[in-house]
C-alpha cells in the first residue's frame, strides 16, 4: 500500500512542482527572493496536505469515508494494471 502511494504521489508531487516553477518563471517573472518565496510557500501547502491525506483513509476535505474513486487509487490501479 505504501509502495503504491509512493509511486503515484512523487510523480504528482514533481509535476505540480513543475508547474509551479513555470508559473513563477513565465508568468509572474520572478526574481530570485519571489522565486524562493513562492516555491517554499507551495512546498508548505502541499506538505500539510500530504500529512491529512497520509494520515486518513477518508477523503481530505469530506466527512464520509472516500471509496475507490478517489485520485490516487484510481491511478495507483491503473499503474499495476
Amino acid at each position: 500500500m505504501i509502495e503504491r502511494f509512493m509511486l503515484v504521489m512523487g510523480p504528482v508531487s514533481t509535476v505540480f512542482d513543475m508547474l509551479t516553477f513555470a508559473m513563477l518563471l513565465l508568468v509572474f517573472h520572478a526574481g530570485e527572493t519571489f522565486f524562493r518565496t513562492g516555491w517554499f510557500v507551495e512546498s508548505l501547502v502541499t506538505q500539510i496536505l500530504m500529512i491529512f491525506a497520509v494520515r486518513t483513509r477518508r477523503h481530505l476535505f469530506a466527512s464520509k469515508r472516500f471509496g475507490e474513486l478517489d485520485i490516487a487509487s484510481y491511478l495507483s490501479n491503473l499503474l499495476v494494471q
